[in-house]
């Protein structure tokens, strides 16, 4: 992917998300800041810098500031003392606002603010879960996360019962109940579908290759748009009977 200069500024070429394999490739991001100055007309930010796990990135400070003076800050919080600051290989964990402090004779310029998005060159696409209710175990949790740096991402989750007895599984669970929680734990709602291009339940399940479920059975399939975050499935029996169910998790990928 190569860079392109936009108003003097050296900035990526297009933003790359988690659903990019990893470059084989070492790719290179700088970005040119510049003097953050009181202005009576709203100027746009800096596009953000997006960029995969494994990129390396480079900040320069504004042309005015004076080197050895230059201390980085990340979040706010004073960060590094260096004239460039420069990751040899960004990983998620460098995602942040970043911005660039100077002594110029006696007076601290602070330059524009420019964020950095890093993430991850593979996505996982399905975890499951198979696990029998009833007794003791009365429902199971399947936790996962969206990781810091990541868009919105539009989750497919399933709590499958009757369908799996098309896989020779003799017991399952009739009537599934299934719910998804924040880290706060709040029940979480489905997006409704379509919506401004997201895909039908069947058409999720479809594109990320999952098993299509029994028509009108009692299995549940339902779509999520989840920032980044720890997210809990709550899967249990809706009628407190027992048998073997299924949780399952997809990322799945839109256009």
């Amino acid at each position: 992917m190569k860079p392109m200069y936009v108003a003097g500024l050296l900035l990526c070429a297009s933003t790359l998300s988690a659903q990019f394999p990893r470059s084989t490739s070492t790719q290179t991001a700088t970005v040119q800041l510049q003097v953050a100055v009181p202005t009576l007309v709203a100027l746009p930010p800096l596009p953000p810098c997006n960029v995969i796990c494994g990129t390396q990135v480079r900040f320069l400070p504004p042309p005015s500031s004076v080197p050895g003076t230059i201390r980085w800050y990340r979040n706010g919080v004073p960060f590094a003392d260096s004239d460039v600051l420069q990751f040899a290989s960004a990983s998620w964990v460098d995602t942040g606002s970043y911005h660039a402090v100077s002594n110029v004779g006696g007076f601290f310029l602070a330059s524009e603010n420019v964020t950095l998005a890093v993430q991850s060159g593979e996505r996982l696409v399905n975890v499951s879960t198979r696990v029998r209710l009833g007794g003791a175990q009365s429902f199971v949790l399947c936790g996962f996360v969206v990781t810091p740096g990541a868009s919105h991402l539009l989750v497919l989750v399933r709590a499958v019962g009757p369908s799996l007895t098309r896989f020779g599984v003799t017991d399952p669970l009739a009537n599934p109940a299934l719910k998804l929680t924040n880290v706060d734990g709040l029940e979480l709602p489905p997006v409704a579908t379509p919506d401004g291009g997201v895909p039908s339940v069947a058409e999720a399940a479809n594109r990320v290759g999952a098993f299509p479920l029994g028509s009108g059975s009692a299995d549940i399939a339902r779509l999520y748009r989840l920032p980044p975050g720890n997210y809990t499935v709550h899967l249990s029996a809706a009628d407190g009977g027992s048998g073997t169910a299924l949780c399952e998790v997809y990322h799945v990928p839109v256009d």
